[in-house]
């Protein structure tokens, strides 16, 4: 299946949780910049009732090493929230997390 990089969000976190490199499909899908999305941690712009998951998934990774799924609600610049599907995989050593994206369409 091919995936259209310009419809995907792309994020390297570090063990700190904060976002280190984000593409520029973050401005298009999202509406932040990327200068934004360097000030503080990923779980900041979590819907407060998926931040648990969200860090409870982030911890996984880094405690067994290996990647998962997970889904949650995120914000939109515009103070809205929408539904993304991440796939985190832990790289160099555990040293930071790649994170891909993809917006879940509601009917």
């Amino acid at each position: 299946m091919h995936h259209d990089a310009a419809q995907e969000l792309r994020a390297r976190i570090g063990i700190s949780g904060k976002i280190t490199y984000a593409s520029r499909s973050w401005q298009s899908l999202l509406g932040w910049h990327r200068a934004d999305l360097a000030i503080g941690a990923f779980v900041e712009r979590v819907h407060p009732d998926d931040v648990d998951g969200v860090v409870a998934a982030i911890h996984q990774v880094y405690r067994n090493g290996t990647g998962i799924h997970f889904t949650c609600r995120y914000a939109h610049r515009d103070g809205g929230y929408l539904v993304v599907a991440w796939q985190a995989r832990p790289r160099r050593d555990i040293q930071y997390i790649d994170l891909r994206g993809r917006l879940l369409v509601s009917d």
